[in-house]
Formats: structure tokens, sequence, C-alpha cells
């Protein structure tokens, strides 16, 4: 399906059929961001959610789920990413460091996670 219009004039069944026909590992960053309206807050998780859903793509076959690489999954993922503020990546650092208790590294993170820059 392509997209004809904008989401917010879409209605319910067209904006879910879209996301359920459109697939998203063979666009380009800026076709995904122009085609799924994705934001900026959202462009920071957009590498993050892509690896993650190429590399569900053996589980989501075995579990007779459907291919990962639909709209839906990665909207999905990027609406969860942006509501919990932290990317999974920075929080896994934050959780290594805590592991092994490197002070120095676990600032790091935690800078990262609040997005403090020096």
């Amino acid at each position: 399906m392509e997209k004809t219009k904008p989401f917010c004039k879409m209605t319910s069944d067209e904006y879910y059929d879209f996301l359920w026909s459109y697939t998203t590992f063979d666009k380009t960053r800026e076709q995904l961001i122009e085609d799924l309206e994705i934001t900026e807050e959202e462009e920071k998780y957009l590498d993050e959610a892509l690896n993650y859903l190429k590399s569900r793509v053996e589980i989501h076959e075995k579990e007779g789920r459907p291919n990962p690489s639909y709209a839906f999954y990665l909207v999905e993922y990027l609406e969860e990413a942006v509501y919990e503020g932290v990317p999974e990546e920075t929080v896994r650092e934050i959780e290594k460091a805590l592991d092994e208790n490197d002070e120095e590294k676990l600032a790091d993170a935690v800078k990262k996670a609040w997005g403090i820059r020096e």
C-alpha cells in the first residue's frame, strides 16, 4: 500500500492497513522518516529500533508472527522508546556499569541518559 495522505487525514483502518503493508527494511532512513512521519524525538531511536527488529526476524518466524519489517512494529518501538525516554542501549550501559561497580562508566552512562554534554 502506498501512502497517499498524511496520517492525520487517514481513518484508523487506513492507518493500520498502511502500517501492516509498509515494509521498512528496504527503505532509506529518509524514506522512513518521511513516510512514517517520524518526529525528531523518535528519530533518535530509529537505528536502534531497526537493528532490534532485524534481530527479531528469526524469532518471529519461529513464533509464527508477521515479519518484523512491517512499519507497525517500528512505530510501536519508537513510541515506546520516546515514552520511556532512555534508549535501550544506554540502559544496558548503565546496568553493565552497575554490575562492574564502575563509577566512571556509570556516571558517563547516566549523563548520556539525561542528555548531558560536557
